[in-house]
């Protein structure tokens, strides 16, 4: 997969969790306090699995190009 698409995709997948964790926060589902906590749990497993979609070239790791 092209870098900068895995690097849009997986922003788009980090910031819909936090979007739902606020949203269940802010409609009283869950308490602010155990919000944070799962937006603080929940984004490693995300970027672990996101780190998937990533090529294995310089230019995914964030080095310039050789």
């Amino acid at each position: 997969m092209n870098p900068y698409l895995a690097t849009l995709f997986t922003f788009a997948i980090a910031i819909a969790f936090l979007r739902l964790m606020d949203y269940f926060a802010h409609c009283g589902l869950i308490e602010s306090k155990l919000s944070r906590k799962l937006i603080h749990i929940g984004t490693g497993p995300i970027f672990v699995l996101c780190w998937l979609m990533f090529p294995d070239v310089p230019l995914a790791a964030g080095l310039p190009r050789q």
